[in-house]
């Protein structure tokens, strides 16, 4: 018998799989958002995670990353959406065991299930011998194990079906909240990100960040006063948060208490930082006067590892979807995608419905398959749909 978790925001998803693996003999956990999946792989220690490519508070090269940090062997199978292959073969590159298109056939499914488990076993995990049982059909010796089969057998015929609809509904939907415009009450929002569901921004002119519910009233939970009176940029760790000001040209690792207290300052590398951005494992700063863009290891004094010219003019803030880094140019209101290696820029995309101080995007972050979105001076911030970006022609 083994330890498996399946990581998705897709109930539906999570209980067809749930109902393919236990007749199997397997322990299924289910998480549907990052954070939930590393309490459970830090507690029961799974043999395999079945991972989304992305979910509400992180995207897959945050789970992957974090699950790895937590259990370094752990083969992690990426289940794959529609339009989402390219990701997913990047996360193989990232570590991932292998990756499964949704909607797939439950023999394959069991297959791959299977291969990873035995690639567990090879790295030193330990999988029950009712896993290894459950994967060698056809040594059934007696009557008894024979009318398991067969309902096994049945139970697979109706959960194709179930699967096939699960997928179905999935397939037909955006999977993100719908547009919307919501308002505030400062009107300079300079940085925004998400501390797992809750938004916080951060206003220059006043130094203070707010702290809102990520829900249709947005309304504002706390609000923060630190040592950073002009915070220009604004990241999320997982368990410290990190400001930035172009007046003092440093960066700032602040402790999540109400006083935002300062546990270090460190010089930036630029001399404007502008906007910060976590990936999972490393902090980004973006320099506004420089058009540059720095990679930092947060474990050994902020060093930087690389740095790379921006493609847009005045970056300001930057967000991680499919394998991808976006960064919006505040002129054009266009959003630059590029490759992580390197920033070449492979495609550039406008919000369709986007109507916000001359469609001048200001800063930007992303939460699961939404952009959270503020204007230069307008007391708003609006949602928008990933799947509504609109391709420009380079």
């Amino acid at each position: 018998m083994a330890k498996i978790i399946i990581i998705d925001d897709e109930a539906g998803m999570r209980q067809v799989i749930t109902k393919i693996l236990v007749p199997q003999g397997h322990d299924v956990f289910s998480a549907d958002e990052g954070i939930q999946a590393f309490e459970i792989c830090r507690k029961e220690s799974p043999d395999l995670a079945l991972m989304d490519i992305r979910l509400p508070d992180m995207d897959g090269g945050e789970i992957l990353a974090g699950l790895k940090r937590i259990k370094p062997q752990l083969p992690v199978v990426i289940l794959s959406g529609f339009g989402d292959v390219d990701a997913a073969a990047e996360l193989v590159k990232q570590g991932g065991f292998e990756y499964i298109s949704k909607p797939f056939k439950i023999d394959d499914f069991l297959a791959l299930v299977r291969k990873a488990l035995g690639q567990q076993q090879k790295a030193g995990g330990v999988v029950a011998p009712a896993a290894a049982a459950a994967a060698a059909p056809g040594t059934v010796a007696d009557d008894k194990k024979q009318s398991r089969s067969r309902r096994v057998m049945f139970f697979a015929a109706g959960a194709a079906g179930l699967f096939a609809a699960a997928v179905g509904a999935w397939l037909l939907t955006c999977r993100a909240a719908p547009d919307a415009e919501f308002s505030i009450p400062y009107s300079n929002p300079a940085a925004l990100c998400f501390d797992g569901k809750k938004l916080m921004v951060a206003d220059w002119m006043t130094g203070i960040i707010y702290r809102h519910s990520a829900d249709e009233k947005l309304g504002v939970e706390a609000k923060y006063e630190s040592a950073n009176t002009t915070p220009s940029g604004l990241a999320f760790d997982g368990k410290n948060i990190w400001t930035c000001s172009s007046f003092d040209q440093k960066i700032y690792k602040h402790s999540a208490d109400p006083a935002l207290s300062v546990l270090e300052a460190f010089p930036s590398p630029g001399p404007s930082p502008a906007g910060l951005y976590f990936d999972g494992r490393f902090l980004w700063s973006i320099d506004f006067q420089q058009s540059r863009i720095y990679k930092h290891d947060i474990s050994s004094s902020l060093g930087v590892l690389a740095s790379y010219d921006s493609p847009v003019v005045n970056p300001k803030s930057m967000f991680e979807y499919k394998g991808y880094f976006y960064i919006p140019d505040s002129k054009t209101g266009r959003l630059f995608k590029v490759n992580k290696d390197g920033f070449s820029v492979a495609g550039i995309y406008t919000f369709a419905n986007f109507s916000g101080s001359d469609n001048h995007i200001s800063v930007i972050a992303r939460h699961g398959a939404s952009a959270w979105i503020c204007a230069d001076g307008v007391p708003k911030i609006f949602r928008r749909r990933l799947c509504s970006l609109k391709s420009v022609k380079l």
